[in-house]
């Protein structure tokens, strides 16, 4: 089946995903990734790596009898663990039909995410913050640490504009109308994003989808699509 769907997530506190040029004579240790152009971005890898933890835990929430591969080691994901010999046939397990693995490819492709504020990309924020040691619950020594986040008190929305690919976010094959609910309900249960969570970054509000289609027609899963998860 032919899936399409346009997201949108708005950050209701500042965003941090790591992976951007550190500012240089600043002294940041970790500065939220932008495009070539400058623009804060949420990566298409970081929008796949989230959701296919969020649809894990949805569909063991769901059957907790139902298997489902142990990731990121590639020798503990599919099809490893469902190779059939008896029957000399090779399945991977529900996330891995959606998402692929390093065994078998994302019949899904994902695009970047891009703030549709100009305004955003030519502000900064620094947080400043302290590592804590675990064991004596007080502040390490040497371990202040400076954050730059997208800035704070503003809640930009994020989008796909991209004409090559009609400004979807998600599109390709998904295998049927279970697998597309068990993603749509995983969507929309996102909460955050980034780094730095349990700080209070990355905070996500609002309604998550713009447009969710099969095969040319609005899609939005009915109970019976979720309950066939639980009866396994």
């Amino acid at each position: 089946m032919k899936l399409e769907a346009k997201l949108e997530f708005r950050i209701t506190t500042a965003l941090l995903i790591a992976g951007g040029e550190i500012s240089s004579g600043l002294g940041i240790d970790k500065a939220t990734i932008r495009d070539k152009d400058g623009k804060l971005i949420i990566p298409a890898s970081t929008i796949k790596g989230k959701l296919r933890d969020e649809c894990q835990r949805i569909l063991v929430g769901l059957n907790p009898n139902i298997f489902v591969c142990m990731p990121p080691r590639a020798e503990a994901m599919c099809p490893q663990p469902f190779i059939d010999k008896k029957q000399n046939s090779v399945r991977c397990c529900p996330i891995c039909e959606i998402f692929g693995s390093p065994w078998d490819p994302c019949p899904l492709y994902f695009s970047d995410l891009i703030v549709t504020s100009e305004d955003l990309n030519e502000s900064r924020n620094i947080k400043i913050g302290v590592s804590i040691d675990r064991h004596s619950r007080t502040a390490k020594e040497k371990s202040l640490y400076y954050l730059e986040t997208s800035p704070q008190g503003i809640e930009p929305a994020f989008i796909n504009s991209s004409k090559m690919s009609k400004g979807l976010t998600v599109h390709g094959e998904i295998k049927d109308a279970k697998h597309a609910a068990l993603l749509y309900v995983g969507i929309q249960s996102l909460l955050n994003i980034g780094g730095s969570k349990s700080v209070g970054l990355g905070w996500l509000d609002g309604d998550k989808i713009k447009k969710f289609s099969l095969d040319g027609e609005p899609f939005q899963p009915s109970e019976s699509e979720l309950k066939e998860w639980k009866d396994g």
